[in-house]
């Protein structure tokens, strides 16, 4: 464990150093419309790609409460990447548009998923809905099945805690897979959670003691 840790730590100080050095070049360059979309999609790779690295040695979902600032800049450079042809027709954006780049949608889906703070969340859901295909990413089917699951976070939060917007550890979801079938427009997803197996111990969960995993599935349409 202790090697997979630094080895994390190399990466996390390499993407630092690359991310210091770009924002070095970016003093230097005027930028017109072809580099704003180019170094957005650069800036929310980097931020995706710190996220990931950050917590993937983590058991706990909390462990993306500290990346807020990276799920903060993935919304601000996508807002920025769709709008850099100009001001989006209606609330169509980009839906009709495809690109076999990824730039925007795994990015603000993950974002969906994975950040719990909820004005941010929601904003990479209105984001996330402006999008249109980037090879196997479909910018209308993924906000669907984000949208499913922050409605199923949300919907296991007793009152008290969605007064303080928070999603506790055991109503989160940790992943979700899914069969997609474009013909009737419907997704069969299957998704794990964590249940507390004693309530008294449910601040246990963050340790990762008193919990079992628990799969559920459901269909989806768009």
């Amino acid at each position: 464990m202790q090697c997979a840790n630094r080895e994390r730590d190399v990466h996390i100080y390499d993407l630092h150093n690359w991310a210091d050095n770009f924002h070095m070049l970016l003093k230097q360059t005027p930028l017109d419309s072809p580099k704003v979309k180019i170094c957005a999609a650069l800036f929310i790779a980097y931020s995706a790609s710190l996220i990931t690295l950050s917590t993937c040695l983590e058991p706990d979902e909390r462990a993306y409460d500290d990346q807020l600032p990276s799920f903060k800049s993935i919304i601000e450079h996508s807002a920025a990447f769709l709008h850099a042809d100009g001001p989006r027709n209606g609330n169509k954006g980009r839906g009709n548009i495809f690109s076999l780049e990824m730039s925007i949608v795994q990015p603000l889906y993950f974002t969906a998923l994975k950040c719990r703070d909820w004005s941010v969340r929601h904003r990479a859901l209105s984001l996330l809905r402006l999008c249109g295909k980037e090879g196997v990413w479909d910018g209308e089917i993924m906000a669907a099945i984000a949208q499913y699951i922050i409605n199923h976070e949300e919907s296991q939060v007793v009152a008290l805690e969605m007064a303080k917007l928070e999603i506790p550890e055991y109503a989160r979801v940790h992943g979700v897979g899914l069969n997609l079938d474009r013909a009737s427009r419907e997704v069969s997803i299957i998704f794990s959670k964590r249940r507390v197996l004693r309530l008294e111990n449910a601040p246990k969960i963050a340790l990762g003691q008193a919990s079992e995993w628990v799969m559920d599935n459901d269909i989806v349409r768009w």
